[in-house]
């Protein structure tokens, strides 16, 4: 009785499975973060541009989307400070300042 499993020298997991990046080659933590940050804007500009188009599920489907990538970037964030051996301090005045720039880029007043 043989053996289960691909062949010897069989490649697809490399081509289609968990090891594969669909076209990407692997990058930085800097650059998986930056690829996310831009994802977010293009999702919110999408958001802004087609609310009063969209369907209520399609208006919540893309919030969730939102909310999906957010988690992702936050977790990233966590992971590079982690791995920076940065403390929680810097990161928190970091997170602070981008908070302040947000307010005030959108008009929100504290």
């Amino acid at each position: 009785m043989g053996k289960g499993g691909a062949p010897k020298g069989n490649q697809n997991a490399r081509t289609h499975g968990g090891y594969a990046r669909q076209g990407e080659e692997y990058t930085s933590l800097d650059r998986e973060i930056e690829i996310l940050t831009q994802q977010i804007l293009d999702v919110e500009s999408f958001i802004r541009t087609n609310r009063h188009d969209l369907t209520h599920k399609e208006f919540l489907s893309a919030h969730t989307l939102l909310g999906t990538l957010h988690n992702r970037k936050g977790r990233l964030l966590r992971d590079k400070r982690f791995l920076s051996g940065e403390d929680a301090d810097e990161m928190s005045r970091m997170f602070e300042e981008a908070a302040r720039m947000l307010r005030e880029q959108k008009g929100w007043h504290d």
